[in-house]
């Protein structure tokens, strides 16, 4: 058995906490955003739908710097434009 890749891993741990964070709270819901690149991008806002947070990880191009910092801010950002 061969070790996941760094993609795969991540993937794993998108479904574990989409599932801990709705499963603990019904009224919980996630979003899934990427740090890499040109600059942060909002992949999906806040959901409870497992399938959204999926198609949007299938979305997801590996590459560039992480911009954390940045990151940090749009993910404000998006959290309180709802």
């Amino acid at each position: 058995m061969t070790s996941p890749t760094r993609f795969e891993a991540q993937a794993d741990a998108v479904n574990l906490v989409h599932s801990v964070k709705t499963q603990a709270h019904p009224q919980s819901a996630v979003g899934l955003m990427s740090m890499g690149g040109n600059g942060p991008e909002v992949l999906v806002t806040l959901t409870e739908d497992i399938g959204k947070i999926l198609e949007g990880l299938h979305r997801t191009k590996i590459g560039g710097t992480s911009h954390l910092a940045s990151s940090i801010q749009v993910a404000y950002v998006s959290v309180f434009e709802l």
